[in-house]
C-alpha cells in the first residue's frame, strides 16, 4: 500500500513539472515572438492640385472612404503607409509586386528603396508609385521586403478593394 501512495505522489510531481514547463515553454515562445519587428501596411491614393490662389493641395483618399477625385488632378500617385507595430526595429529594404505566373518566381517586380529605411517601434514610412498601370494588370499582392527577406504584404482584403476602386475611377 504504501508503494502504491509513493508511486501515485512521484506521477503527480512528474505531471505537475510537465505541465509547468510546456506552459514556460508556450510563454516563452510568445514572448519572443511578439519582441521582434513587425510591419502593418496601408494604402491610399494622393492626389494633388492647384489652387486657384497657386497654392499646391494634396488630398488623400483611403481605402473605404473613396470619393471621386477631381478630373484636374495631373499628379496622382499610390501611397503605401508603412508602419512599425513591434517592439524591434525593422529595416525596410525594398517594395514588390507579386504575380501569379507559372514560374515558381512569383515577384513581378522588386524595387530598391535608397538609402533603406530603418523603422523604430511606432516609426513609419510612405512609399509612393506613380504608374498605377503597374498596379492595375495581372497584380495579385503588394508588400515589402526587410533586410532579413521578411516579406510584409498589404492586406488581402484591402488590397482587393483597391483594385476595385481604381478601376471603377479608371486611375
Amino acid at each position: 500500500m504504501r508503494v502504491a501512495i509513493r508511486e501515485a505522489g512521484t506521477l503527480i510531481v512528474a505531471a505537475y513539472a510537465a505541465i509547468v514547463s510546456t506552459v514556460a515553454l508556450l510563454w516563452n515562445i510568445l514572448r519572443d515572438r511578439q519582441d521582434s519587428g513587425r510591419l502593418r501596411l496601408s494604402c491610399s491614393i494622393a492626389c494633388s492640385h492647384k489652387e486657384a490662389d497657386g497654392k499646391k493641395v494634396i488630398t488623400s483618399y483611403f481605402i473605404g472612404q473613396m470619393v471621386v477625385p477631381p478630373l484636374s488632378d495631373d499628379d496622382r500617385h499610390f501611397v503605401i503607409q508603412v508602419t512599425n507595430i513591434g517592439k524591434r526595429p525593422v529595416t525596410v529594404d525594398s517594395w514588390f509586386l507579386l504575380s501569379k505566373p507559372a514560374s515558381p518566381f512569383r515577384y513581378r517586380s522588386a524595387t530598391k528603396i535608397v538609402p533603406p529605411q530603418i523603422l523604430s517601434e511606432s516609426g513609419s514610412m510612405t512609399i509612393k508609385i506613380r504608374d498605377f498601370d503597374e498596379l492595375r494588370t495581372g497584380i495579385d499582392a503588394l508588400g515589402v521586403l526587410d533586410t532579413h527577406g521578411r516579406a510584409w504584404n498589404l492586406p488581402g482584403a484591402e488590397f482587393l478593394r483597391m483594385k476595385e476602386l481604381m478601376l471603377e475611377y479608371h486611375l
